[in-house]
């Protein structure tokens, strides 16, 4: 008797016995473990194959052998269902992809169109744009059908300031700085890709910035070889949960607002330029950094340098050098003047202003009778300051200085009165007029500061209308070569940057107080994020880059003058609009004197809101670079061709 016949073993079929049976069960159970691997592996079974090899075996066998097969089969049938889930799950990451990315050239290009019909090159922003988009389904056709491609030389710099440009306005009290070393080279990249991952970045910085506040900080030099690239942001932080998984797929922290797909595209994007993104430490301060390194689009041997070492070397202080030069030479041939036109019908009075005003010996002093004798004057010989009568014969003030506006003529008015009413106040407000005085004046002081004041701030739009062909070309050029902060002087870099950028588009507005106005702006066309509280209105004037502040009447009256006078007196001012009606004379001139430049009628009608916000806004533009001229006149220290000197 064998063991397996001592065991109870019964074989069923033809009688087999000793070394024959052993390898005919050896030869049945291997064929059955192969069959079981391929039905793991997907296989279609053999039906009448499988009846033959289980016919060979006892009953209890055939009954291990049957579940073995079943499992198999499962398997099988799982296999094929994770490779059809697979399949499901690329194609869901390539759609999650499109409509990711596809949103933020359709944003752009919604705020481009609405501007189409201003006719000032938004049409060709437009097709940039529709341009990146058709880049993104390229990608998509890729995906689905890969094949080789071209990688082209971006210049960095350039791209960093075009994504920067495109980017959406801080949320306030935060800022957005940016520090590119210069002589950058050109990196192996696509462009429009390149521009997606710096958006990306730049929007996970923005929105890791808490209401406290914060700073936004994207930096570029070229470091061990490699163009290093790094946007940090001083917001939370990273999660410890989230942050071993930050490029994995549908990781996110933003929980229903977040695909969690940004970070992992970004890196799926630059590791098929040969570049890295990867978390970095951030710079003292900051919270987090994340930093991409590019490969220059050729080879370079530039050294290597420690991060946030300014490069300094003896080219670019050269390059430095002949543009402060170049700006040197150019103001030197500005005219000297500083003259005041005085608009009065009444002698003595006229004869008064005059000598109040003559106190000061770098001014020239011309004088008319009425508004005709004032136009014929303005066309011999322009003049930075108005100071004329509001009550004129034949013209009034505010019709003169509503002609000087209309020819654009960079002046400051300056408007007294002996017959006050609301309704002059309004009309003031409207045309910018800078200062408002009441006859008589109890203080001469007051009307020669407010003549100097007026005089600055025309100097300096007239100084920066006369550089304006090619200011902002110089500007950008200084951007590359200037030292950094401690080597160069402290401001200096961001004036520059303020006088190179090309600020246009919709008023970027904030309103104190008002939930209704807030959603009248936003039908107006212009920007208007959220209603601020008084004391985060005070913060992003800080901040600086607030256009146009609007104030509801609903604020007290203190309220409403202290914010006019910190926006008109902040680091980088704003323009102010009141948005409700003037009660009387000594209010409105209380707000013209606080530095509110409108008034806004209630209830506010869209397109006059729209007119006041664009027109605000424009004022600002200007002056922002007109003073970041200035800024930089005196922060390199030149000789300024309209310093005062004593008329003769």
């Amino acid at each position: 008797m064998t063991a397996r016949e001592g065991r109870g073993y019964k074989p069923s079929g033809p009688s087999l016995s000793g070394p024959s049976l052993l390898m005919t069960l050896s030869k049945s159970i291997e064929q059955l473990l192969e069959r079981a691997h391929s039905l793991s592996g997907g296989a279609s079974p053999d039906a009448p194959d499988l009846e033959r090899l289980l016919g060979s075996l006892s009953e209890s066998e055939r009954a291990l052998a049957a579940s073995l097969l079943e499992l198999a089969r499962k398997q099988g049938a799982w296999r094929r269902e994770m490779v059809q889930v697979g399949k499901l799950s690329e194609v869901g990451l390539a759609m999650a992809e499109l409509v990711h990315e596809l949103r933020q050239p359709l944003t752009a290009i919604s705020g481009f169109a609405q501007l189409a019909d201003s006719k000032s090159g938004w049409p060709a922003e437009i097709l940039a744009q529709t341009e990146r988009m058709a880049g993104q389904l390229e990608r998509m056709r890729r995906f689905l059908k890969p094949c080789d491609e071209q990688l082209g030389e971006v210049p960095v710099a350039e791209a960093i300031r075009e994504a920067v440009a495109l980017h959406p306005k801080m949320p306030p009290a935060c800022s957005l700085e940016v520090e590119i070393g210069a002589g950058l080279p050109a990196v192996k990249a696509e462009k429009n890709q390149l521009l997606q991952v710096l958006g990306n970045l730049l929007n996970n910085a923005r929105d890791a910035l808490t209401e406290d506040g914060g700073k936004v900080l994207v930096t570029a030099a070229l470091e061990a070889g490699k163009v290093r690239v790094c946007i940090s942001d001083q917001g939370r932080g990273l999660a410890p949960e989230i942050a071993p998984r930050l490029f994995e797929p549908f990781a996110t922290t933003k929980g229903e607002n977040g695909t969690g797909l940004g970070l992992y595209l970004c890196r799926e994007l630059v590791q098929g330029w040969g570049a890295e993104l990867d978390v970095a430490p951030p710079p003292a301060s900051f919270r987090t950094c994340f930093a991409i390194d590019l490969l220059p689009a050729q080879e370079t041997s530039a050294p290597a340098r420690p991060p946030g070492t300014p490069v300094i070397d003896a080219s670019s202080r050269r390059s430095f050098e002949l543009l402060v030069e170049e700006l040197e030479a150019q103001l030197s041939k500005l005219p000297r003047q500083r003259r005041v036109l005085v608009v009065e019908d009444e002698a003595s009075v006229r004869r008064a202003l005059k000598v109040l005003l003559a106190s000061d010996s770098t001014l020239t002093i011309a004088e008319a009778v009425d508004g005709p004798a004032a136009i014929e004057l303005l066309n011999a010989e322009p003049a930075p300051v108005l100071v004329c009568d509001r009550k004129l014969p034949g013209m009034t003030g505010l019709e003169l200085i509503a002609w000087a506006r209309e020819r654009k003529m960079p002046l400051e008015a300056l408007l007294v009165t002996g017959q006050p009413t609301p309704e002059s106040i309004r009309d003031a407000m409207d045309l910018g007029v800078s200062d408002y005085l009441v006859k008589p004046f109890g203080q001469a002081d007051l009307l020669r500061a407010a003549v100097r004041r007026l005089m600055e701030r025309a100097i300096a739009r007239q100084r920066l209308d006369a550089l304006a062909p090619s200011i902002r070309t110089w500007a950008d050029r200084l951007v590359q070569v200037a030292p950094e902060e401690p080597y160069g002087p402290k401001g200096l870099r961001r004036a520059a940057m303020v006088l190179a950028s090309k600020d246009e588009g919709p008023a970027r507005s904030a309103v104190v107080a008002d939930v209704a106005i807030s959603q009248a702006i936003a039908l107006a066309g212009h920007r208007a994020d959220r209603v601020l509280t008084p004391e985060l209105a005070e913060s992003a004037l800080i901040e600086g880059t607030l256009e146009v502040l609007v104030l509801s009447p609903s604020l007290a009256r203190e309220q409403t003058l202290d914010l006019a006078r910190r926006a008109r007196t902040a680091s980088w001012p704003a323009q102010v609009v009141f948005a409700g009606p003037v009660a009387d004379f000594a209010t409105g001139l209380e707000l013209i004197q606080a530095g509110v430049g409108g008034q806004l009628a209630q209830p506010a009608d869209a397109k006059a809101l729209g007119g006041l916000l664009a027109r605000a806004a424009a004022r600002r533009r200007h002056e922002i670079r007109a003073l970041a001229l200035a800024r930089l006149i005196d922060l390199l220290g030149i000789e300024r061709a309209d310093k005062p000197t004593p008329a003769r």
